[in-house]
């Protein structure tokens, strides 16, 4: 969408698209969930669909929400956790939702995690989920796939990635598709998720770890210095 809009007010020079970078964990060290669990108890022995990102209208919880009161009675065992800061103040609406549909049990603000306790929410969470209406990138969601969680996300954002390298749903941005998809990915079993998630992890190991987004810069601008074929990245070279 960035490209375009510099496309938009007429620059034709070749436009470099590099991602983000990612870091990597150790899928061999990663915290425990007592990490959480110690500050949220109602978090032990429950399964966690994890939401962290900013606490905002463009972010589409006011839609998870609505979708979590139809599917919170079916899956007891899962716990949704609401990560991230409010600058504006509208978790006070959210948390009025969730009195109106008697979820206080069953969803979990944490506040801003950072550190050894946001390593632990992704890396103990079981599904990620990312219900904006629009997001430029969503550092978010790479960055769950890094620790071998599988993403839900909406085509608000540009991850068709998803679905092609089978790591997760990008799914039409309404409740009903949702709470579909909600479902399949709570019914999988542990095994098939976590095989779902290593997909996830090697196309960030691939396409967005710092590794892969350095070589490719360096590409870009070996290019820039002595010519010859574009590297990948490049776009506006006819």
């Amino acid at each position: 969408m960035e490209a375009e809009s510099i496309r938009n007010l007429g620059f034709k020079q070749p436009i470099a698209l590099i991602p983000h970078g990612v870091h990597l964990p150790d899928l061999n060290n990663l915290p425990k969930r007592e990490v959480l669990t110690r500050a949220f108890p109602e978090l032990r022995e429950k399964r966690w669909l994890l939401f962290l990102s900013r606490i905002h209208p463009k972010k589409g919880l006011d839609n998870l929400l609505y979708t979590w009161h139809q599917l919170s009675a079916k899956f007891a065992d899962w716990h949704l956790v609401i990560a991230g800061p409010d600058f504006i103040g509208y978790q006070i609406k959210l948390e009025s939702l969730i009195k109106e549909f008697g979820l206080e049990k069953r969803v979990t603000f944490t506040g801003i995690l950072s550190g050894e306790k946001k390593a632990a929410a992704f890396a103990n969470a079981d599904l990620f989920i990312l219900p904006s209406h629009s997001e430029n990138f969503g550092n978010v969601v790479p960055e769950s796939l890094a620790y071998a969680v599988p993403v839900i996300t909406t085509k608000g954002t540009p991850w068709q990635d998803l679905n092609t390298y089978e790591c997760g749903w990008w799914i039409e941005n309404h409740q009903q598709t949702m709470a579909i998809t909600l479902t399949e990915g709570m019914q999988m079993s542990f095994q098939t998720r976590k095989a779902m998630g290593m997909k996830g992890r090697y196309l960030v190991s691939t396409k967005y770890s710092w590794e892969s987004v350095g070589q490719e810069m360096a590409n870009v601008y070996r290019w820039i210095i002595g010519g010859g074929n574009p590297p990948i990245s490049i776009r506006g070279i006819k």
